[in-house]
């Protein structure tokens, strides 16, 4: 944890509403010392930022940058054995989404403990397998995405039509 007096000048700084659901990180934020009011975790291009407040909303992303995080977010450092982008993605499984919804506290704002985290069940096939798992995942996620923008661009010319 970084204390905010010891927070450089232009640190990137990542919210919880800077997640999208589905993990794209949609705005990052530059802070100044003493900018922000209590303390903020680090993490670096190794980690997941996994969002442990309503954990339903699959807020679960993977920075390309180093930077500080919400307390509200739990930077996740896979070990040697792990590939980042498999976990991510199972992260953001609806099973791991449903597991951590169900073993959340508190009523009003919903969070996963970083201990119960730690307990997750995690399937881990060897390295490259994870890592090939990951990349047909990541070209899945980019299909999905191009669908989207067609869809849109579909959307809006109708609209121009029709106005």
């Amino acid at each position: 944890a970084v204390q905010p007096e010891s927070i450089a000048d232009g640190t990137r700084y990542v919210g919880l509403d800077c997640i999208e659901t589905g993990g794209r990180i949609l705005r990052v934020d530059e802070v100044s010392p003493g900018e922000l009011a209590s303390s903020k975790f680090t993490f670096d291009d190794r980690h997941i930022l996994f969002g442990k407040l309503r954990p339903n909303l699959a807020k679960v992303a993977r920075p390309d940058f180093s930077g500080i995080c919400s307390t509200d977010i739990l930077p996740i450092r896979p070990r040697s054995d792990v590939d980042r982008d498999y976990l991510a993605h199972y992260l953001l499984s609806q099973e791991a989404v449903a597991w951590a919804t169900s073993r959340t506290s508190g009523a009003n704002l919903p969070r996963l403990s970083p201990t119960v985290l730690g307990t997750m069940p995690v399937p881990l096939p060897p390295l490259t397998e994870q890592r090939r798992i990951a990349s047909i995942l990541d070209r899945a996620d980019d299909l999905k995405r191009l669908v989207a923008r067609q869809r849109e661009l579909l959307r809006e010319s109708r609209l121009t039509v029709v106005a």
